[in-house]
């Protein structure tokens, strides 16, 4: 099981253990893991890299089940080192990293309200501070950032409550761009011209393409949750997305966040600027071991040939050729 992954590049990723916190990297055309880092850290839920993957934010539980965030520096990647690690403040309550992965953003709770703020992902580099972009008496946010300059901002989603999504400019202008859509999660293009997005309705989901400029919505046949899917960054109008083969009825996204339905996932490839769509591989094909994949944390590498996932079920994590 991971805690998280990242490409190194178009043919080398890395990922984090999510049991002992040691980082592996493995080359695509080999498959073998090389040990980058031997500290034990345990019970690591969530890992984020930077661009040169020698720094990670880790989010763990701690003994009492708190959460932990620790920010840790890789000592060497010619032989497996120890990770040097710093607390950081206990009250974070979101995280998200920039699209070039050298700042990160980070929700806290301040007094009554909830702060967002970014810095640079270095600590080395961060002598010039830090930036407040945000400022909210909510803190049930969940936070993307698909292009440099801005950020978005989901209410939580539950499939009875109507749920609001934000952009919102590093400088620190704040748009509403949807609202009152029960269970509302999405995922914005790296042009910021389109975003997938859900909703909850009848005890299904229905999923839509929507064209920021526009501001117009089209539903697609395709039912699923924009956490499963990523967009393109070569081809920013090229989406991929697991796809679950059947959705028995249920309160969505709930249920599957708590864990209390599972998928067995198709992955499709979907061109946000016709709609059309294609699949690229049925549950048979993606997992040769007839390990069913319910995909959540997909990501591709530059050249857009590679894919990662992480199958919830289990936290596994798939290397995917696109080729």
């Amino acid at each position: 099981p991971v805690a998280g992954a990242t490409f190194m590049g178009d043919t080398v990723f890395r990922y984090m253990e999510r049991e002992s916190g040691h980082i592996y990297e493995i080359s695509v055309n080999e498959n073998l893991s090389k040990k980058i880092s031997n500290t034990t850290i345990t019970r690591i839920r969530q890992s984020f890299f930077n661009n040169t993957g020698m720094n990670v934010l880790l989010r763990r539980l701690d003994e009492e089940n708190n959460i932990e965030n620790i920010y840790t520096v890789v000592g060497s990647t010619t032989e497996p080192s120890s990770l040097n690690q710093s607390l950081l403040p206990p009250n974070l309550r979101e995280v998200a990293v920039s699209p070039s992965r050298d700042k990160i953003f980070y929700l806290s709770e301040v007094g009554e309200n909830f702060i967002g703020t970014i810095e640079e992902f270095d600590k080395k580099k961060s002598a010039s501070g830090k930036k407040q972009i945000f400022d909210s008496p909510l803190g049930e946010w969940l936070v993307e950032w698909p292009e440099n300059s801005t950020l978005f901002f989901n209410t939580k989603p539950s499939a009875k409550v109507p749920g609001f999504l934000y952009s919102q400019k590093t400088t620190g202008a704040t748009t509403k761009v949807l609202g009152e859509i029960n269970g509302l999660t999405s995922s914005v293009s790296p042009n910021l011209k389109k975003l997938i997005y859900s909703e909850s309705a009848n005890d299904q989901i229905k999923t839509y393409l929507h064209d920021l400029p526009k501001k117009e919505s089209v539903a697609l046949q395709l039912k699923t949750l924009p956490e499963k899917c990523v967009w393109g960054g070569v081809e920013k109008e090229i989406i991929y997305c697991a796809v679950p083969e059947s959705l028995p009825k249920s309160n969505y996204p709930d249920s599957w966040y708590q864990g209390l339905v599972s998928f067995d996932d198709e992955l499709w490839k979907i061109d946000a600027r016709t709609g059309n769509s294609e699949i690229l591989f049925d549950k048979l094909a993606l997992s040769k071991r007839e390990t069913k994949v319910d995909a959540v944390d997909l990501k591709l590498n530059p050249k857009e040939d590679y894919l990662l996932l992480t199958n919830k079920k289990d936290s596994s994590l798939w290397l995917i050729s696109l080729k």
